[in-house]
């Protein structure tokens, strides 16, 4: 059996790919999450 769900570990990696500039190096946390 296994877990399939979505976990806040995926949550945090989703939106640091996202909301990070592909141009940078650094992670940028948006403000409503910090």
């Amino acid at each position: 059996m296994g877990c399939y769900g979505i976990g806040v570990t995926r949550l945090m990696a989703a939106t640091v790919e996202i909301l990070t500039p592909k141009d940078s190096d650094d992670i940028q946390w948006p403000r409503r999450i910090v």
